[in-house]
């Protein structure tokens, strides 16, 4: 048997501040830290990560490699993944139920397209094995056939998070601050978190101010504008879309809250990162 000395890792988007990409990039120090080559390779690559995260047509097989296959989302590279002649690992961060998007939602085909490459990789034996980043997630791959399986939780960099909690908090004036961090999404229910904003300003003696980071669904974000206007919380709530993971570290430092209502929470990454920084969590 040829000795390994090479897991690259495959994902099809490489996104900066997401919580697939962070857990890739860790993962690759972790490899090279202990001698093993590795690079992470992807078809959609943010501009920051340019020229650190390859393009999956950059891919070359070789005999003591393993590949990583990083699952969350329907794509068209079934085939290429297939057809890759290295030993493969399915690492499975789950993918939402159709059910949470409504048939005009063009992820709704994504969700349905992931959840069928997960089936008929494990009736077809595509993996060595797979892992599911939690138990909630392993179930899921043991349900469908694939086998073995393992849960090891999502690797998150606590050594980066720690430090940027660490950090002096900023000025802060008397206002409650509430925060949530997802994805702008009818599952997310972020619609929910301006109905708690507005029943909790006559409640409290100082102002309340909500403030929902994500990017997404631009529908959606029309309808929390509307209802923003609706409930006269133009002054109370801040959406700053998505952020650099400086901008969303002082997010947290600034926080009394994390509130979440959210539906599916398949891992709960921005939960754990509320943790780190020492702000309460009510989910």
């Amino acid at each position: 048997m040829t000795p390994l000395h090479t897991i690259h890792q495959f994902h099809v988007g490489a996104v900066y501040g997401d919580g697939v990409t962070n857990a890739m990039l860790l993962t690759r120090r972790l490899l090279r830290a202990i001698g093993l080559r590795s690079e992470i390779y992807a078809v959609i690559i943010s501009p920051e990560l340019q020229g650190d995260i390859l393009p999956h047509t950059a891919y070359r097989h070789a005999p003591e490699q393993l590949l990583i296959v990083h699952h969350s989302m329907g794509h068209e590279l079934r085939g290429w993944i297939e057809g890759v002649p290295t030993p493969k690992l399915l690492v499975y961060h789950n993918i939402t139920p159709p059910s949470f998007f409504s048939t005009t939602d063009p992820l709704r085909a994504q969700v349905v397209l992931g959840r069928d490459q997960l089936t008929a990789w494990a009736r077809d034996k595509i993996f060595r094995g797979a892992v599911g980043v939690s138990t909630f997630n392993a179930e899921e791959l043991l349900q469908v056939g694939h086998t073995p399986v393992a849960t090891i939780p999502l690797l998150v960099d606590l050594d980066v998070l720690r430090a940027a909690a660490l950090l002096q908090r900023p000025l802060r004036d008397s206002t409650a601050e509430l925060l949530f961090v997802g994805r702008l999404t009818p599952h997310k229910c972020q619609i929910d978190l301006l109905e708690v904003c507005a029943a909790l300003r006559p409640l409290l003696d100082r102002p309340v101010r909500l403030t929902l980071v994500g990017g997404g669904d631009p529908t959606y974000l029309a309808q929390l504008q509307a209802r923003i206007a609706e409930l006269d919380l133009r002054d109370a709530v801040h959406l700053p879309g998505r952020l650099t993971n400086l901008e969303l570290h002082e997010e947290y430092r600034k926080a009394d809250l994390f509130l979440s209502l959210s539906e599916p929470e398949c891992f709960g990454m921005p939960l754990l990162e509320a943790a780190v920084f020492g702000v309460p969590v009510l989910a």
